[in-house]
């Protein structure tokens, strides 16, 4: 339900779906229009939903997220 997500909190972008790629594609770019399995909101305020992303289908390729250590 990503519009009830943009209409009830102030955040920019909304990952569909698996976001685990699109996450790190966001960071590499602001034109999220070329970025598939997200919303956000365009500058008219209206929300744009971008093209579904293909589900993972090798999660091992992803990169392990650091583990955090307390000395």
């Amino acid at each position: 339900m990503p519009e009830d997500i943009h209409h009830t909190n102030d955040v920019d972008i909304v990952f569909i779906g698996e976001g685990e790629i699109a996450f790190q594609e966001v960071f590499a770019s602001r034109d999220w229009d070329k970025i598939c399995g997200v919303t956000y909101r365009q500058d008219n305020h209206k929300i744009k939903f971008t093209p579904p992303r293909e589900y993972i289908k090798d999660h091992d390729s992803l990169l392990s997220p650091p583990v955090a250590s307390c000395l």
